[in-house]
């Protein structure tokens, strides 16, 4: 119940310039206080998997946050070299990178791993 404000935080602080730090400040607080919530209404009223209900529900409602609180902030500065945009993956030099050193190979692998065991354990 508490990762819906940081994947909200971070697909929003990825792609969307207009998010604001005290934006990112009010939606950790005020959605981890809705996920501790709804995870003490749910522990006691359904015996099923709340969170599997509750997670996208919860991370709609931290994204309104972001947004809301974003709007009555003014937008100051660049954010030029802290948004992610595709000429950087294009300016990496592979030879200054050893292989497992980078950062490409090393999520493949993680796929891959993931995939395996949910192969085996399923």
């Amino acid at each position: 119940m508490l990762v819906p404000p940081v994947v909200a935080l971070f697909l929003c602080g990825m792609f969307w310039r207009a998010a604001t730090a005290n934006a990112a400040s009010a939606t950790m607080l005020i959605g981890s206080l809705c996920g501790w919530h709804c995870f003490e209404q749910c522990r006691f009223w359904l015996d099923a998997h709340p969170f599997l209900y509750a997670a996208p529900l919860l991370t709609a409602l931290d994204v309104a946050i972001l947004a809301t609180v974003s709007a009555f902030e003014p937008v100051s500065g660049s954010h030029e070299s802290t948004m992610w945009q595709t000429r950087f993956g294009r300016a990496e030099n592979p030879r200054v990178v050893a292989f497992w050193q980078d950062y490409r190979f090393l999520a493949a692998g993680l796929l891959a791993l993931t995939a395996a065991i949910v192969i085996i354990f399923r």
